[in-house]
């Protein structure tokens, strides 16, 4: 709480203000702006924002989010909740709280959104691989079929418009001349 003390007179006026708090949707120092200066999001927007983001969240990840902070300095909650969070790809959520936590410079937080980052991106990794060497043999040559099939049915329709077009390469009668009387 920042309070501003001001002298009026001989009397002594103390204001209080409340701070401002962080952006729900990218964790920056709000000013009394009316929007947030760094992704744009309306301060009147904010409170339905943090809303649904909230209740999107999966009740298991929630559940152990709630857990771990309970029980802060117990590494096996926290582990918990980046095992489910990577089960139910979740990532982004759970950085974002812990993220909130890191800006106050709680080491246990920092580490933990590291940890995360690097989950996310092997889980990302591992995701494109499966997708890579799960795929058909014959889905990689089918970019190689269209190719040909295109060049065939170009190949048939410049012979058929050779072809039919009047004054094309139809044989036409030879001249004959007449003798002359």
């Amino acid at each position: 709480m920042a309070a501003l003390v001001q002298q009026a007179g001989n009397r002594l006026l103390v204001l209080v203000r409340e701070p401002v708090p962080a952006c729900p949707k990218c964790g920056a120092t709000r000013s009394d702006a009316i929007a947030c200066e760094r992704c744009g999001l309306l301060v009147a927007h904010m409170d339905a924002y943090r809303a649904h983001r909230d209740a999107s969240v999966p009740s298991r990840l929630g559940a152990a989010w709630e857990h771990a902070v309970a029980s802060w300095n117990d590494p096996a909650a926290h582990d918990r909740v980046v095992a489910i969070a990577a089960e139910l790809e979740s990532f982004a959520w759970i950085a974002m709280r812990y993220r909130e936590l890191a800006k106050t410079g709680d080491g246990i937080a920092q580490a933990q959104l590291a940890r995360i980052s690097r989950a996310a991106e092997v889980t990302m990794t591992i995701g494109a691989v499966a997708r890579r060497v799960g795929e058909p043999e014959k889905a990689r040559y089918r970019g190689l079929q269209m190719m040909i099939a295109v060049l065939v049915l170009t190949m048939a329709g410049t012979w058929v418009y050779a072809r039919f077009q009047p004054g094309g390469h139809e044989q036409r009668p030879p001249v004959t001349t007449l003798p002359s009387r």
